[in-house]
């Protein structure tokens, strides 16, 4: 456990390392800099949704924060960015030496079962699944009302996470029968088991940065229903929105309940599990910090 950066800047002289990654504290960056080592910089989190917190303005919010990415970021060797999204954003705050290189999930863990899915498959009810925060972000309001719309008798709604919006989750739980809340779940096998028991992964968010948990849902054969945020965490996209609300949310997850079925599952667990395992991603990783010694 570090205790300051007194203790990062020893073991650093201790260990002698050829490259150090630093990820979210961007601050440490201009102490970290260094001729004995390449300083790569992991952009996990777009900035975007804090553009209208500025009391002047979305505008001038977003020039604040590209001037703040851009100067940060760049004093290191290198950037990498867990999309293609977030690396032509840090192109467009002015960032040149930045790559992507793609999160992955633990496809041991998040995987399909397929014990007991063609019983399951003649069930009439469809169960829905929304594992994440319940805050503003998430877009938590129009999850409720979208919820709220889905008839008992068709839909089951599993709803895990916690958050400053917990409570309307809580309270529309015990108006309507059909959902159900969890709280929150630390453990991933209990979430991998909450997917597999699921048809639908549906989200309101309007920003994410990779969609981690679009990947572990769909691991699991679950169909993603979101806004089409171009990720590569989404890559079935018949059954994505254009624009979020709870009509267009409505439509989607009348398609998807009609083409969920166990060759579908199969085909999205598949295409998770070949392309996104942590095992492609480490490659990934390493291959470009071999490329930076060079």
């Amino acid at each position: 456990m570090f205790y300051g950066l007194g203790d990062v800047v020893n073991i650093l002289s201790e260990e002698k390392p050829n490259i150090v990654e630093v990820g979210g504290s961007y601050f440490l960056l201009p102490f970290l800099k260094s001729d004995q080592y390449k300083l790569i910089a992991y952009y996990h989190s777009s900035l975007e949704p804090y553009y209208d917190l500025f009391p002047l303005g979305r505008l001038v919010g977003q020039r604040i924060l590209k001037t703040y990415v851009r100067r940060s970021l760049s004093l290191a060797d290198f950037v990498v960015s867990p999309s293609r999204k977030m690396e032509e954003y840090l192109r467009r705050c002015g960032i040149d030496r930045v790559a992507t290189v793609n999160l992955g999930c633990d496809t041991d863990i998040f995987r399909l079962k397929q014990d007991g899915l063609m019983e399951k498959e003649r069930l009439t009810k469809k169960k829905i699944v929304y594992v994440g925060r319940l805050s503003p972000d998430k877009e938590v309001k129009i999850l409720c009302k979208f919820f709220s719309t889905l008839p008992p008798d068709r839909f089951e709604i599993y709803v895990a996470g916690d958050g400053s919006h917990r409570d309307k989750i809580v309270e529309l739980s015990k108006k309507k029968k059909n959902i159900v809340y969890l709280g929150f779940i630390s453990d991933k096998k209990v979430i991998a088991d909450l997917y597999n028991k699921g048809d639908i992964f549906v989200s309101a968010s309007e920003a994410e940065t990779f969609g981690l948990a679009f990947l572990e849902a769909q691991a699991c054969g679950c169909v993603l229903v979101a806004k089409d945020l171009d990720l590569e965490t989404q890559p079935f996209k018949e059954f994505l929105v254009g624009h979020m609300s709870v009509d267009s949310l409505c439509e989607a997850v009348e398609k998807a309940s009609s083409s969920v079925s166990l060759p579908l599952k199969i085909e999205i667990s598949t295409y998770v599990r070949q392309n996104f395992s942590w095992r492609n991603t480490f490659e990934k990783l390493f291959a470009l910090y071999e490329s930076l010694l060079t």
